[in-house]
């Protein structure tokens, strides 16, 4: 049986912060092949894909960490950053045999506190505390009162932006 092939896709800092070199080392102490996907092997495989001779390996399963650079795709409009995750997504999409870790799309959803919290108020028996969404609108039109009393939100309240992922 063919030793497994895990490819991990961090920026500098994610890898140091997550010491993942002590992982690199447990795999390859226990014959598990790794595979950075960076900006050079999703070029070549995107070639290769569009000439129909793939020779560059293949992860079996990809674990990420892109949460900084889809935030940037999203609100920052980057387009690096939308030129690399497209490439990306193509990779996952065109091989369909790569198991992914946390898929982009649900980690996307996860960025958008009204979205994160909407979902889980979908949840049976989780309390979700009331939430409002404070727009320039909102400001502009001076209702936040209205809005909170509305949603019978009583302060004290916890303001957070509507980014869940910091940068």
């Amino acid at each position: 049986m063919e030793s497994p092939i895990i490819g991990y896709c961090f920026s500098h800092e994610k890898f140091l912060s997550l010491n993942f070199e002590q992982f690199l080392i447990l795999c390859k102490k226990a014959n598990i092949k790794t595979l950075e996907i960076n900006d050079e092997y999703l070029n070549t495989v995107s070639q290769q894909q569009q000439q129909h001779q793939l020779s560059s390996p293949l992860p079996n399963i990809i674990i990420h960490k892109l949460t900084d650079m889809l935030s940037r795709e999203l609100v920052d409009d980057d387009k690096t950053v939308h030129l690399f995750l497209e490439k990306f997504r193509n990779l996952i999409k065109n091989e369909s045999t790569i198991l992914m870790i946390d898929n982009l799309e649900s980690v996307t959803k996860l960025l958008n506190r009204q979205i994160q919290y909407t979902l889980l108020n979908e949840i049976e028996h989780l309390y979700v505390p009331p939430f409002i969404s404070i727009t320039d609108e909102s400001i502009a039109h001076k209702n936040i009162q209205q809005l909170l009393t509305n949603h019978n939100i009583q302060y004290p309240v916890i303001c957070k932006p509507i980014r869940a992922h910091g940068m």
